[in-house]
This record gives structure tokens, sequence and C-alpha cells, in this order.
């Protein structure tokens, strides 16, 4: 499998001198195209650095970041921005939403910089509301919509790009247990469509959903435990997989 994301012996320190701390300390990883990876760990192993380290952003202290054979330490910040918003989908834990705009003009947003036509836009944003379980909203404000409903469409503005991969931090963590379930049922559904997706979760139920998960402690990948094709199959078999590696690495 092709890597999408390769990142080398990553170090993202804070600090100076003795109160220096490593967040990352050395991290060897690869997130191939088309693949679902979960990251997990306690708060401050440096899961969420990681994800930022990978997507560009946060710049890393040493290493290399890779992304679709690009180096990221290589780019000026707007072509750091250009790809992030061209290449990359982000979905986090509380969807930032303009107020004063609504659903559809939210979701629209990031494309309408590269100046392509608005009805093709709205065309775009229309069918990922209508595959996404949001259509009928579009004209909606944020504050009149569900935690899950505006999750939802916060996936939307994050794909209109078509994105190889989805960065996702934490994106049930602020849901009910049934909104959090749509969610997860989605995520799987856009990656068998061919996105990649790197997902940071503190929850072994989110994690057994992926392909694969690596476990991070003081600043170091300490496993990687494969779980196979996130096809819905044997899903407690991968939860137990999941509790299980939790216990052997001591989370």
């Amino acid at each position: 499998m092709r890597a999408i994301i390769a990142g080398t012996d990553i170090v993202k320190a804070f600090g100076l001198g003795e109160e220096r701390t490593k967040a990352l300390a050395g991290v060897d990883v690869a997130i191939g195209a088309g693949e679902f990876v979960a990251v997990m760990g306690p708060s401050g192993s440096g899961k969420s650095t990681l994800l930022f380290a990978l997507s560009g952003l946060d710049t890393v202290t040493s290493g290399s970041v890779r992304f679709d054979g690009v180096e990221l330490s290589e780019l000026n910040e707007k072509q750091l921005a250009d790809t992030r918003r061209t290449k990359m989908g982000f979905v986090f834990q509380q969807p930032t939403m303009l107020k004063n705009l609504n659903l559809l003009d939210n979701i629209i947003l990031p494309a309408a910089q590269d100046r392509r036509k608005t009805d093709a836009l709205v065309a775009e944003a229309r069918a990922l509301m209508e595959k996404t379980g949001i259509a009928g909203l579009e004209a909606r404000a944020v504050t009149e919509v569900s935690g899950g409903q505006l999750q939802r469409a916060g996936i939307c503005r994050a794909l209109m790009n078509k994105p190889p991969v989805l960065f996702a931090d934490e994106p049930t963590g602020a849901l009910d247990s049934k909104s959090a379930e749509e969610i997860l049922n989605l995520l799987v559904e856009i990656n068998r469509d061919g996105t990649a997706i790197l997902l940071v979760t503190h929850d072994a139920k989110v994690a057994a959903r992926a392909d694969r998960v690596l476990f991070t402690k003081d600043g170091r990948l300490v496993s990687d435990l494969p779980l196979g094709f996130s096809d819905g199959a044997d899903l407690a078999a991968r939860e137990e997989k999941v509790f299980a590696r939790m216990a052997d690495v001591g989370l």
C-alpha cells in the first residue's frame, strides 16, 4: 500500500533547557492511501500532537513529515495552507462554524477560495448533505441544529475539496451515544469510498472501527495493532482486541 503520509523520527519539543519537554520523542509512522488509522493514548501522550504534526497544523522540532511525497517543512506558509485546504480535511470535537452563515454557506466556504462556480459548489454541498443525512437543513443557522447535525456539516465541509486524507480529532467526543454511532458509521462509509482517515480517540469502541490502531505513551508509539478492514464484521471481537492491547501497554 502506498504511503500517503510518512513521518520519520518526528520530535516535537516545548520549552528550553531543563524545562524542555518532548510531546513527540522520535516517532516513525506511515499511513497508507485509503487506510483508516486510529491513535489512542492517555492525556498528554502525544496523540493529538502527532495528528497536528502529520497534517502540518504544527511544525516539528526535528524529523521528516512527507505528505503525498512532499516534505512539509520545505513548503512556505502559503503553500502549506493551500495543501491543507485542497488535500486535507479536518474534523474536530467542536466544529468551528461562522454563526453569521447558514449551514450551506459554512460548508461551501473553504472551497469558495478556488473560484469555482457557485452553482457547482452548491450542488456539491447539497450532495454531501444528502449523503450525510442533513439534507433540508441548508438554511438553518448553526445554533438551530443538534450537535450531531453540526458535526455532519463539519464533515461535509471537510470533504468539499475531495481530500485524500481526513484528519479527525475526537470527532465523537461531544456527542451522545446515538449521534456518535451515526458519525462513526459515516466515517467508515467515507473511508470505503477511498478517503484515508487518521482519527484520534480515547474510546476503544471508536478505535475498533479502524483498520489499525496506534498507541502512544510519553511521546512515543508503543504499539501498532492491525484490525483488518473496517467493514462492520466482528466489531465486538475488534473491540476486545483494542481493550486487550490497551492493558498490555498499560493504558
